[in-house]
């Protein structure tokens, strides 16, 4: 028996064997729609199984990530800082993948938020600014972060994106097919408190603004 997400089919045996714990990639698996043997980058892959439970679906992944691997790859891991990576590998794979996902990792960039020694202001900018180079024309880009009503750095943790640097720093040039918010920690709006996984209008969303990631958004986008 399989589960059918758009073209991408997950087997009940997949499911079983990697589990997903992150709320933010459960918004990610609701709307992925790529068809199989579709060539996929996925950066931040370290922690998440997302990555493995792709190739076992029959796609074509590589992951990048600053950090080694905690599982036994079944993909392509590239141990590197995605923001740095070899002028000659960028330059190799332009307009190469179909898709590429990046899943709660967005907001850590440039923050120093895994000891990696450096911190720079616009890494997240410039991740993205990548990510549109190395995919196809009409390749998509499946993204998801913290939200709220103002923009907040939390160093050296993460960040919250507000409407305006969501499109300023992340969507750039990609046109956007989906956004979708989510409750990812329990939180009290208007006296009013949501769980994990409640719905979420983007009126109360924007009121949360102490600079908390309890609320992400889901974008799709494409090139």
């Amino acid at each position: 028996m399989s589960e059918s997400l758009g073209h991408m089919i997950i087997s009940k045996e997949i499911k079983d064997q990697y589990k997903i714990f992150d709320p933010e990639a459960d918004l990610f698996f609701r709307d992925f729609d790529e068809p199989e043997g579709a060539k996929i980058l996925e950066i931040g892959s370290q922690h998440s199984p997302i990555a493995s439970m792709l190739t076992k679906a029959g796609f074509n992944v590589t992951g990048i990530d600053l950090r080694d691997c905690d599982q036994e790859p079944i993909y392509k891991h590239i141990k590197a800082d995605f923001c740095r990576m070899p002028p000659e590998w960028l330059r190799e794979n332009i307009g190469t993948f179909d898709s590429a996902v990046i899943i709660s990792a967005i907001e850590h960039f440039g923050l120093n938020t895994y000891e990696e020694g450096r911190t720079h202001e616009y890494y997240d900018v410039i991740a993205m600014r990548y990510i549109y180079d190395l995919l196809k024309p009409g390749g998509t880009c499946y993204l998801t972060t913290p939200f709220g009503g103002k923009f907040v750095e939390c160093k050296p943790h993460w960040r919250v994106y507000d409407w305006a640097n969501l499109l300023e720093r992340l969507i750039q040039d990609f046109y956007t097919e989906i956004f979708i918010l989510g409750v990812c920690e329990e939180i009290t709006i208007n006296g009013k408190t949501l769980k994990v996984g409640d719905p979420i209008t983007i009126n109360e969303a924007m009121l949360n603004t102490k600079g908390m990631p309890h609320i992400s958004c889901f974008v799709k986008m494409r090139k």
